[in-house]
């Protein structure tokens, strides 16, 4: 038996910056156009590969740059078309579709399905990825948008980063640092490639650590405090010159994190995410089917035992762990 999907995706760009195809008006009409529809792409995006042609198309590169050079997913996110972010505290914001919450459509990264442990909705699947490691991002609207799942209000997908293939440079390297005055955040990032003319490597980490911050009054907003690790690595094996066998994993870890809209904390946010993928050569009228299986587990523990004001301490943990493959080509 043979499984086909067939995608309309949306791919945008987190780390690389490109430039939109259409006007506000034109998605203006789309918007209304995707009210009689079942499918709706917002926006478009250029992704890795940019031609600047003129002033005037480099003027409007340099201005998608500043408004996309983000520090985290959620600032990512909150500025697409159709898209608003349930913020609860300073840390994992919720991402809503065209106000449908995460009940009614599908997320996934790399086409991996996870879901939260919280019952509160205190831990996103968004949360767990990092822009560092981000590729590009698939949104769709509808309830036959997508190829990830059931749903009535559309779905995302990150994609993650792999190792790159690169005979002339075949290590490279990367640092980052940022720091926010507000709450004294301080994040720093790190990202390495190796390749051979067989093997390809990627790794990654990042840690983000941040305080109290303060109002538009100067007050500072207490239970607004988290700390988190993340770190990715990703293998790519040349079979051949037609197959690629790729290994990845991302690992997720946050801490003391404050929720000062709600009447609890969290202690820890932990995801392990395991996936292993191969691409084959074209199989009768399949051209390039990728075929994946993965496994994923959340653990999350909500705790309110640092708040001055509970009578009776209730701490709730949560579980989440979820199996699957798929096989996905085009005609």
């Amino acid at each position: 038996m043979r499984f086909v999907s067939i995608l309309l995706i949306l791919v945008i760009g987190s780390n690389v910056y490109g430039q939109s195809k259409l006007t506000e008006e034109e998605k203006y009409l789309a918007w209304l156009d995707s009210m009689k529809s079942e499918t709706y792409i917002a926006i478009e995006l250029t992704l890795d590969e940019l031609e600047v042609l003129g002033e005037k198309e480099k003027d409007l590169l340099i201005r998608n740059k500043r408004r996309f050079n983000l520090n985290n997913t959620d600032q990512f996110l909150h500025r697409m078309p159709g898209m608003v972010m349930v913020r609860r505290g300073n840390f994992a914001h919720e991402p809503m579709l065209r106000g449908l919450t995460s009940e009614r459509y599908a997320i996934s990264i790399d086409g991996m399905r996870i879901f939260g442990a919280c019952t509160d909705k205190m831990d996103p699947v968004s949360s767990y990825i990092e822009p560092i490691n981000l590729r590009s991002l698939d949104v769709s609207f509808g309830a036959q948008s997508n190829g990830i799942g059931g749903s009535t209000g559309g779905a995302i997908n990150f994609n993650l980063k792999k190792p790159v293939f690169n005979l002339d440079k075949p290590l490279f390297a990367s640092i980052g640092m940022h720091y926010g005055s507000n709450a004294n955040t301080f994040d720093q990032s790190v990202d390495f490639n190796y390749s051979t003319k067989k093997i390809a490597i990627r790794l990654s980490g990042v840690h983000r650590d941040a305080a109290n911050y303060l109002d538009g009054n100067n007050e500072e907003v207490r239970y607004s405090q988290y700390e988190k690790y993340n770190h990715a690595a990703s293998l790519s094996y040349r079979l051949n010159e037609t197959s690629l066998l790729m290994l990845d994993y991302v690992g997720d870890n946050a801490y003391n994190v404050g929720y000062p809209a709600l009447p609890m904390d969290v202690s820890s946010a932990k995801a392990n995410m395991f996936a292993l993928t191969y691409i084959a050569p074209a199989w009768n009228f399949l051209k390039s089917p990728e075929i994946k299986v993965y496994h994923n587990f959340i653990k999350h523990v909500m705790d309110d035992t640092k708040r001055d004001s509970v009578a009776m301490h209730m701490d709730m943990p949560g579980e989440t762990e979820t199996t699957g493959a798929y096989i996905k080509s085009e005609l």
